[in-house]
């Protein structure tokens, strides 16, 4: 999420009510559930980047090596 919020300048699901435990709790179990913000207006390497490290496997996401390289 760092990433998309990095590129996109808007924070993910900036519509949730974070102060709220049961917005924050629905959406913890939405995003757990592979839930992603919409990607829209960004270079297609850059989505492609964000998707990968979106990946529910954390052995299958690029690490901070590979996205600095």
């Amino acid at each position: 999420m760092v990433m998309y919020e990095v590129f996109s300048g808007v924070s993910p699901f900036k519509d949730v009510d974070c102060d709220n435990d049961n917005e924050s709790q629905s959406l913890a179990i939405r995003v757990c559930n592979g839930e992603r913000p919409e990607i829209q207006g960004l270079p297609p390497l850059i989505v492609e980047l964000i998707k990968k490290c979106w990946d529910s496997d954390p052995t299958k996401r690029p690490s901070a090596e590979d996205l600095s390289a």
